[in-house]
């Protein structure tokens, strides 16, 4: 889910795109695919946004090194 503001600053939340911001940042897809060249797109993806000057964050739902916070748009 990309959550953008007027000014175009967003949030990427990505669910099972990746599991960690290791995932995007590695190239590392998951053990479990139908299609890891599908797979490898999406987290092309992600990180392409991720990277984008524009992102604010970038969240894996599963990243377990993510902490509670706010974030403001």
């Amino acid at each position: 889910m990309k959550l953008t503001n007027a000014d175009g600053k967003f949030v990427l939340l990505f669910a099972d795109g990746g599991y960690a911001t290791k995932s995007w940042k590695e190239m590392i897809t998951s053990g479990i695919s139908l299609d890891k060249k599908m797979q490898r797109k999406s987290l092309e993806w992600i990180r392409e946004q991720s990277l984008d000057t524009n992102c604010i964050v970038s969240l894996a739902t599963h990243d377990t090194e993510v902490e509670p916070h706010v974030i403001e748009l």
